[in-house]
């Protein structure tokens, strides 16, 4: 009897200890926004087509940049359906910029994201990247990493659809070249 109650109580304490141990880890906020993504991640393609870069970009700022370099190469795969779509600008320029940062971040790899970079800047255009430019996250990275020339390849590469941002893009040029680093303002507020 005794050792029926010894065993129920080290069993007891066995799952205490355990559920205080997964009370520790609970989720970040970013992560549980990426799973409540991921759980809405619809599978219609199209629709999935949509929703695949806000999915990528969660998993990247939940730190999950196996999930991000996925999502985003899925983003890429799928925009070769669309190429006809307002989307796909948004999904080429998205989908290479979570790939450049996944590089740069996860495996140090400042080729690697240089490439992405440039290939996102060689993006169609969008209503939304015509209109309030690209965002600078992936380029602001790369000018830490000392790659200046590249930016600033990548500056020459917008200016191909961000015709309303030409003054900005040559502002920010020029401040690159003189050793600086731009104020991308609120280019750094999206993925």
């Amino acid at each position: 009897m005794k050792l029926r109650i010894l065993i129920a109580l080290l069993a007891l304490s066995c799952a205490i200890y355990q559920g205080s141990a997964r009370a520790e880890k609970a989720a970040t906020p970013q992560e549980e926004i990426l799973s409540n993504l991921e759980k809405s991640l619809p599978s219609e393609p199209k629709e999935r087509f949509f929703k695949l870069s806000e999915v990528a970009a969660a998993a990247f700022d939940a730190g999950d940049y196996d999930k991000a370099e996925t999502y985003a190469n899925e983003l890429l795969s799928a925009a070769s359906n669309y190429r006809t779509n307002w989307n796909y600008g948004n999904a080429v320029y998205s989908g290479n910029l979570i790939l450049g940062r996944v590089a740069l971040k996860r495996d140090n790899n400042v080729s690697q994201a240089e490439s992405y970079l440039l290939a996102a800047g060689k993006t169609p255009g969008s209503p939304q990247l015509d209109s309030f430019g690209p965002s600078m996250t992936l380029a602001k990275e790369m000018l830490l990493a000392g790659e200046r020339d590249a930016v600033v390849d990548f500056l020459d590469e917008c200016g191909n659809f961000w015709k309303t941002g030409a003054d900005t893009l040559s502002d920010w040029k020029k401040t690159i070249r003189d050793g600086d680093t731009p104020n991308f303002g609120s280019n750094l507020n999206y993925h």
